[in-house]
C-alpha cells in the first residue's frame, strides 16, 4: 500500500472513530428520559413559561412581566421551539443531543481544519461534551463555547477575504448573543492569530479590521452588565469565593473538566500537560507554525487563570472553571499529530479510541444511576394534582443521595437542588427560586406585583448546608433549629415540595403538614397547623397598642404577629388573636403592651407574667389545644 493509500484508509479509520463517538454520545444523552443536572431545570421552567405564559387562564402573568434579553439565548433559542411542539421531557434531550453534538463536531472540525491527521481529537470532543459544565447546566456557555471553535475553524482559513470577516463577524455575534464569556475568548484567538500570521507592518490594519467585527461581542456584552439599556440592571452579587487550598486547586483541576473517576479525568489532565510541555519545546526550538503558536499561547494563558483565578468573581459564580476547557481543548488541537510516525500515530489512535469509549460507556451508566436515583421525584412530579399558587421547594437531599461522594467526580454538582421547578412545570404554580431576576438575561423577571404574592422564601444556599453540616457532625439541635426554621416558611406557601431523609417527613407533619404525595424520599404537603387563639388578660381599654407574636422552637425568630391598635376594648377582660397558621408542636409566644410606642419590643414596654427573659412563653400546642392565655396584669 502506497503512502498516500495507507493516508486515506487512516483518515477513513479516523472518520468512523468520530462517527462511533458521535452515537455513542447520542445514546449516552437518550437512553434515559431525563439527564439530572444543576442548573438545567432551572433553563427548562424559563423556557415554559415562556412558552405557557400568554395561554388563557394562565398565572404567569400575575408573578412576571416580559423582558429583553440579548444574551445567554444558547439554550433557550434551542428549547423553547421544541418543547412548544414535543413537550419538555422530548425537548431537553433533543437539546442536550444538540449540545454535545455541537461540542463534538466543532472539536473535530477546528482539529481537522489544522491538519486531517488531528482529527482524531474530535473522538475526545464527543467524550469531553460530558464534562462538568454540561453537568452543572451552564448549557447556554457550552452551546456558546462549540460556536466559538467552530468560529476559529472558519477564521483558520487565512488570509481573509471580505466574505469571510463578514462570516466571521456574523458568527461572532451570533456566539456573543449564545453566552458572551465564551466569544472572549475566541476573540482573544482570533486576535493572538492576526499578530502571528501577519508582519508587524500590517498589525494595525488587522486589528482594526477586528475591532470592527467585533463591535457586536462589545454591545452585547455591555448591554448584558447593565452599562447601558433603560431596562437594564446591574447584576446581582453572587456568592463570596471561597478560599482554595492547593489540594482543592488540584481536585478541581481535575474535575471541573470531565470528572469522573480517576480514570477519566486523569489522563485528561495528562493529555493538557503534555500538550503544555511539547507546545513550549517546539515553540523554544522553532518547530511550530504561527497557528500551533498561537493556539498554545492562548490555552496556556487560559490555564494559568483557571489555576490563579478565584472560584467566583464578584457577580460570576464558578468563574475560574470555564476556562479549564477551553484551554485543554485549545492545547491538545495545537498537539502536531500529523508529525508521527504510522506506529506512533496508531498507538494514539488506540489510545484515544479506548479511552473516549471507555468515558462514553461510564457517562451512559452514570446518566442511568442518576436517573434511577431521582425516578421518584420524577414520578412525583407527575401526581395527577394541580396547583395556582406559590409552591416551596424544600430540598435536603439536593446530591440524590450520594452525599459528598460526588465532590470527587463533580464538585459543586448538586443534580436535584432545582428540580422544584420540575414539580411547577408538571403540576402548576410558581417557585421562588428561578432565572428571573436580570432582564438582559432572563425573557421574564419577576413583576412588583410577583414579588409581593410571592411570600418570603429561605436563603436556600444557608439552610441545606448547615443542616447537613449539622447531621455530618452528629449536632442533633442545630439540625432540628435548620430544619424547623425552613419549614416554618413553607406555611406561607400553597405547598411544600419536600425532598430528603424520610425521618425528617416526621419530623414536618409533626408540625402541621399534611402529606398528600408521597413516593421515596419525597413528598408534597400542605401546612394545616394547629389554629390557635391567644387570650391575653387585661384590665381595661389597651391604654397602647397591644402586639401578640409566635415562633417555631427552637428558632428565636418571630413567624407572625398581630397587633391591636390603642383603645381596644376588652371582652370578659380579654383580648383574643386567632392565628390560624400555628404550627403544631412546641411554640413560643409573646405579647407586649408598646409603652413607649415604638412599634418595636423594648425595655419600657411591658410583657406577660412568667416569660422567658426575652419575655417569651412556652406552649406545646396540638390539635386539641384551642386557645393559650397569658396575662398582663
Amino acid at each position: 500500500m502506497d503512502d498516500k493509500q495507507s493516508r486515506l484508509a487512516e483518515q477513513r479509520r479516523v472518520w468512523y472513530a468520530v462517527i462511533v463517538a458521535w452515537l455513542a454520545a447520542l445514546v449516552a444523552v437518550n437512553l434515559v428520559a431525563y439527564v439530572p443536572t444543576h442548573d438545567g431545570p432551572q433553563h427548562i421552567y424559563l423556557g415554559h413559561l415562556l412558552n405557557h405564559f400568554s395561554d388563557p387562564g394562565s398565572i404567569y402573568p400575575l408573578y412576571f412581566r416580559p423582558a429583553r434579553p440579548l444574551a445567554a439565548l444558547g439554550f433557550s433559542s434551542i428549547f423553547c421551539p421544541l418543547d412548544d411542539v414535543l413537550g419538555w421531557q422530548i425537548a431537553f434531550r433533543l437539546s442536550l443531543s444538540v449540545i454535545v453534538s455541537m461540542w463534538g463536531w466543532s472539536v473535530w472540525a477546528l482539529a481537522r481544519t489544522i491538519d486531517p491527521r488531528r482529527a482524531i481529537v474530535g473522538v475526545m470532543g464527543f467524550a469531553t461534551a460530558f464534562q462538568w459544565t454540561l453537568y452543572m447546566g451552564f448549557f447556554s456557555w457550552m452551546i456558546s463555547m462549540a460556536l466559538g471553535l467552530g468560529t476559529l475553524a472558519v477564521a483558520l482559513r487565512l488570509p481573509w477575504s471580505v466574505q469571510r470577516r463578514v462570516l466571521i463577524a456574523l458568527l461572532l455575534a451570533i456566539h456573543a448573543v449564545a453566552h458572551p464569556f465564551p466569544a472572549l475568548v475566541t476573540s482573544l484567538v482570533l486576535v493572538t492569530l492576526v499578530l502571528f500570521h501577519h508582519a508587524t507592518r500590517r498589525w494595525w490594519r488587522e486589528l482594526i479590521w477586528l475591532a470592527l467585527m467585533g463591535i457586536p461581542v462589545v454591545l452585547v456584552i455591555a448591554y448584558a452588565n447593565g452599562w447601558f439599556g433603560s431596562e437594564t440592571v446591574s447584576l446581582p452579587a453572587g456568592e463570596p469565593s471561597p478560599e482554595r487550598s492547593f489540594a482543592m486547586v488540584m481536585r478541581d483541576a481535575l474535575n471541573l473538566f470531565v470528572g469522573g473517576p480517576y480514570w477519566r479525568s486523569i489522563p485528561v489532565s495528562l493529555a493538557t500537560a503534555f500538550a503544555v510541555g511539547w507546545g513550549a519545546w517546539r515553540w523554544k526550538t522553532r518547530r511550530s507554525g504561527a497557528t500551533d503558536r498561537a493556539l498554545w499561547l492562548v490555552g496556556s494563558l487560559l490555564l494559568l487563570i483557571f489555576f490563579w483565578a478565584p472560584l467566583h468573581l464578584g457577580t460570576w459564580e464558578f468563574f475560574s472553571p470555564r476556562f479549564l476547557a477551553p484551554a485543554s481543548l485549545l492545547l491538545w488541537v495545537a498537539l502536531p499529530l500529523e508529525t508521527l510516525s504510522r506506529t506512533a500515530y496508531l498507538v494514539v489512535f488506540s489510545l484515544v479510541c479506548v479511552h473516549g469509549g471507555a468515558a462514553l460507556a461510564w457517562s451512559t451508566r452514570f446518566h442511568r444511576e442518576l436517573f434511577n436515583r431521582s425516578a421518584d421525584i420524577l414520578a412525583l412530579a407527575r401526581e395527577p394534582i394541580r396547583r395556582h399558587g406559590p409552591r416551596l421547594p424544600m430540598i435536603v437531599d439536593t446530591r440524590l443521595g450520594y452525599g459528598n461522594e460526588m465532590d470527587r467526580w463533580y464538585p459543586y454538582f448538586e443534580p436535584s437542588l432545582n428540580v422544584g421547578t420540575l414539580f411547577a412545570i408538571e403540576q402548576g404554580g410558581v417557585v421562588p427560586y428561578t432565572f428571573t431576576s436580570v432582564p438582559q438575561l432572563h425573557g421574564l423577571v419577576f413583576s412588583e406585583e410577583g414579588k409581593s404574592r410571592m411570600p418570603a422564601a429561605p436563603y436556600r444556599q444557608v439552610y441545606g448546608p448547615v443542616y447537613r453540616a449539622a447531621v455530618a457532625q452528629s449536632n442533633q439541635h442545630v439540625a432540628s433549629a435548620a430544619m424547623v426554621s425552613w419549614a416554618s416558611f413553607g406555611s406561607s406557601f400553597e405547598d411544600v415540595v419536600y425532598i430528603g431523609p424520610r425521618h425528617e417527613l416526621e419530623t414536618l407533619v409533626s408540625r402541621g403538614y399534611r402529606v398528600e404525595k408521597h413516593r421515596g424520599d419525597g413528598a408534597i404537603l400542605r401546612f394545616e397547623g394547629c389554629p390557635t387563639d391567644v387570650a391575653v388578660m387585661v384590665s381595661g381599654p389597651l391604654p397602647h397598642a397591644l402586639t401578640v407574636e409566635y415562633g417555631w422552637l427552637p428558632v428565636t425568630l418571630h413567624s407572625y404577629s398581630m397587633t391591636a391598635p390603642t383603645g381596644t376594648q376588652p371582652i370578659e377582660n380579654k383580648i383574643n388573636f386567632s392565628f390560624s397558621g400555628m404550627p403544631c408542636g412546641p411554640v413560643w409566644v409573646r405579647a407586649w403592651l408598646d409603652r413607649d410606642d415604638t412599634g418595636t419590643l423594648t425595655s419600657a414596654d411591658r410583657v406577660c407574667n412568667g416569660t422567658d427573659r426575652e419575655g417569651r412563653m412556652h406552649f406545646e400546642i396540638t390539635h386539641e389545644t384551642r386557645h393559650v392565655v397569658c396575662s398582663l396584669d
